[in-house]
């Protein structure tokens, strides 16, 4: 589907992100967020039994997909969240 086709565009202002929807406003991402951490750069243990560990392919068409989402063991994520200590309604990219 050609979502261009069915709005407006307008320059972002920004030379890598190019365009954007005409109603949108283009933002630092510094200036809305509260905290930014990078992530950890490693796969994490995957168990049986465990904290749930989102990954991108459990996303589909906008939902979350739990049937086959990884866990990993309750002391690797507390190691995890060290460094960004997340909350309910936190977004981790």
């Amino acid at each position: 589907m050609k979502w261009k086709s069915y709005l407006l565009y307008k320059n972002s202002g920004s030379e890598w992100l190019s365009e954007i929807p005409e109603h949108w406003t283009a933002k630092k991402l510094k200036y809305i967020a509260r905290q930014i951490v990078d992530g950890t750069h490693l796969t994490p243990t995957y168990v049986e039994n465990g904290v749930a560990f989102l990954r991108v392919t459990d996303i589909h068409s906008g939902t979350i997909d739990f049937s086959e989402v990884k866990r990993i063991p309750i002391e690797e994520h507390t190691e995890l969240i060290k460094r960004c200590y997340p909350e309910r309604g936190n977004l981790l990219l």
